[in-house]
């Protein structure tokens, strides 16, 4: 198959990338500017350009939209900037896609944000969006403009919504994932800065899994309409809870410094991975134990010199 990735640049993108080529298919990444290191062939195109986007489209089977230009912080108190970051760039590719139907899109939403506070209840596909963040709030926007393409043009789209995800390969960027920033803290013996007291709770998914489930949702049959997915390993826990495992992992304790909760944080939140193992039989292999260590090992390989 011919599978273009929009995000390839990205953690998780450049992973699927890699993944996908050695599983035979022609993957093509779409780039807003070059990108060095890429394991695929590049094009650089607008990502508010429709008629770019189709050019890239116009023969593809899958595209993997996996860009995200925004973090829950990073936006807080300016929503109007969730428009360039997610917004405008989404609603040029679904413009696109309308003249290339037959594509099939699989797009990387949030487990961690659309879904809001979920302390009293279970975090099923079904349970109602109510994100706090604007970044939440965009990607659930983008979910609907996806599905309402759908249902116009009888095309396939499947959305997965990940837990926090992490491994080997994930850049050091502020804002993008507590476990990078925790070995980052312990390889430098620097403090770690945490928003609240460390009681909230989230699932964290393992970079190889969430890529085992977009290989098992591209390679398999294609599902009709509009799907949506969680995927997380179903191992929820404190963030206080998630430093201890750190701190064993690495044998260098973090010192912890605690500001004031954030109003785009939420208490908890831990998606439910039933449905994707009742629909493509997956769950998460990794456990938590085991990522940790296989991504301290990798950070030591890549930062001690």
């Amino acid at each position: 198959m011919k599978i273009a990735v929009l995000g390839a640049g990205g953690f998780i993108g450049r992973a699927a990338c890699a993944r996908l080529t050695a599983g035979g298919h022609k993957v093509l990444a779409l780039v807003r500017r070059p990108v060095p290191g890429l394991p695929v062939p590049s094009r650089v195109a607008s990502y508010t350009d429709p008629k770019q986007i189709r050019a890239v489209l116009q023969d593809c089977d899958w595209l993997l939209h996996a860009a995200a230009g925004s973090t829950p912080g990073s936006t807080a108190s300016q929503p109007y900037a969730e428009i360039a970051a997610n917004l405008t760039p989404s609603l040029a590719l679904v413009e696109a896609l309308q003249s290339t139907a037959t594509c099939a899109v699989l797009y990387i939403s949030s487990g961690g944000t659309v879904y809001g506070d979920c302390s009293t209840e279970p975090t099923s596909e079904s349970t109602p969006l109510r994100p706090r963040s604007y970044h939440g709030a965009a990607k659930a926007s983008v979910e609907m403009f996806l599905s309402a393409f759908a249902s116009q043009y009888g095309a396939s789209v499947t959305v997965l919504r990940p837990s926090n995800v992490y491994g080997p390969g994930q850049a050091l960027r502020p804002g993008f994932g507590i476990i990078a920033t925790a070995m980052a803290a312990a390889l430098s013996d620097k403090p770690i800065t945490l928003w609240g007291d460390g009681s909230a709770v989230r699932d964290f998914l393992y970079i190889d899994d969430l890529i085992d489930f977009i290989q098992l949702i591209i390679t398999g049959n294609r599902l009709p309409g509009f799907a949506v997915f969680n995927a997380a390993s179903g191992e929820p826990l404190s963030i206080v809870e998630l430093l201890a495992r750190i701190d064993a992992v690495t044998g260098r304790p973090l010192h912890r410094i605690f500001f004031s909760e954030r109003s785009v944080d939420v208490p908890s939140i831990s998606p439910s991975p039933r449905k994707a193992l009742e629909t493509f039989g997956w769950r998460a292999a990794t456990t938590l134990s085991e990522g940790l260590a296989a991504t301290w090992t990798s950070f030591k390989q890549a930062y001690i010199r």
